[in-house]
């Protein structure tokens, strides 16, 4: 197993795809997976592979980094001295700690995310460790103004619905044969209180939400 910096090379061309991995080796295996199936989410990479064919193509590591700390920063420096990017190379993403940062997906990719996903039933040790990881976290009060800010006036159309309906078609219901604990059922009738009083404070004014939302909650 080989830790480090790695490069996809176009053997015509010369353009590159650099990436990192802490096992070199596994990844370009992926790599291939992808692109063998043609549903790689690096366009530039897959549309050259499909025009030159796999032959043309060579994997190398061109260096190895044995400290996970800095393999990130290591890449970074390779991305910007060999100038991997459009037009010049295969890397969509400047920004190697944040790759997405500042980008969105294109339609074609999303379209081939949603299909990958669709039917996909989540296993009961996948939903456990998501429900550890967000236990105890508190949101901003900023995002929380975006969230709330995105979903006002937010209408759900009927071919949403419709998908929804058939994407939940031949899976159990999480909550099936479980019951919730009596806190947990405390909780929700705290959450239930607070909404429509916010709801009700909002149609009376903005300037009577204090008053609603300072008021105590009784625990039923």
């Amino acid at each position: 197993m080989t830790k480090g910096i790695y490069q996809i090379r176009n053997k015509i061309d010369g353009k590159m795809y650099i990436g990192s991995a802490g096992n070199t080796q596994k990844r370009w295996r992926e790599h291939l997976s992808l692109l063998r199936r043609n549903i790689h989410p690096n366009i530039y990479l897959q549309h050259a592979w499909n025009k030159y064919g796999s032959g043309n193509f060579e994997f190398m590591v061109i260096m190895e980094v044995n400290d996970d700390s800095s393999l990130v920063m290591v890449e970074q420096e390779y991305l910007n001295r060999m100038n991997s990017y459009p037009p010049n190379g295969y890397n969509i993403a400047h920004d190697a700690i944040a790759p997405m940062r500042g980008m969105k997906h294109t339609k074609e990719t999303r379209t081939k995310i949603s299909k990958k996903n669709k039917g996909r039933v989540l296993s009961e040790k996948t939903r456990r460790k998501m429900s550890d990881f967000n236990k105890g976290k508190i949101l901003p009060e900023e995002h929380k103004r975006k969230i709330s800010k995105s979903l006002m006036n937010h209408i759900v159309t009927k071919e949403s619905r419709e998908n929804m309906s058939k994407s939940h078609i031949g899976q159990v219901p999480w909550m099936k044969g479980k019951h919730h604990t009596e806190a947990t059922r405390k909780k929700i009738s705290e959450t239930k209180i607070r909404k429509n009083m916010t709801l009700r404070a909002i149609s009376l004014g903005r300037n009577n939400a204090s008053i609603y939302m300072d008021q105590q909650i009784p625990i039923i």
